[in-house]
């Protein structure tokens, strides 16, 4: 795992090189399947890097990918099993993960391609100027939000959903 400090620096020179960035905003997983809410950390350092100056603008891009099936599978149901008694009603650990070994990893990763997974769906939605967004937002006359990441995180995702 990177620190914070390091991939800021990175991050801030990709930006000033005009780089291309790819940022995720989708959370993770719960062993049981439940969606956790959407990571802006990286969106932060972008927002950060503008506000501070240096760099004049960011171009964001929205794009939203579907698929018909996920590749990951029911790994996490397997290693799960529905508590039958207690009145909790949670979750316990099932089956104990089994070792890997590298036979196991071809023979998972032949499993997997020989498997059909449907269709993905790649969404391009309207380009738009982060510095003009920002300062329309200022311009509101609203109190600001908690973290300008949690603002953008909805509209970004919106904003795919429509197209």
């Amino acid at each position: 795992m990177v620190t914070p400090e390091p991939e800021q620096g990175y991050t801030e020179e990709l930006l000033r090189q005009q780089q291309f960035l790819e940022v995720y905003l989708e959370g993770t997983r719960s062993r049981s399947g439940k969606p956790s809410p959407a990571r802006a950390g990286m969106l932060s350092i972008v927002v950060d890097t503008l506000c501070t100056g240096a760099i004049p603008d960011v171009l964001v891009v929205p794009v939203g990918i579907s698929y018909d099936r996920i590749l990951e599978g029911n790994y996490n149901s397997e290693q799960l099993v529905r508590q039958s008694s207690g009145s909790s009603g949670g979750w316990a650990v099932g089956k104990p993960k089994k070792n890997e070994s590298l036979w196991g990893v071809a023979c998972g990763v032949l499993r997997m391609l020989r498997k059909n997974y449907g269709c993905v769906r790649v969404d391009f939605t309207q380009p738009f100027s982060l510095k003009e967004y920002l300062d329309s937002q200022s311009s509101r006359n609203v109190p600001p939000p908690p973290s300008l990441e949690h603002t953008l995180v909805p509209i970004i995702i919106s904003a795919q959903m429509r197209s």
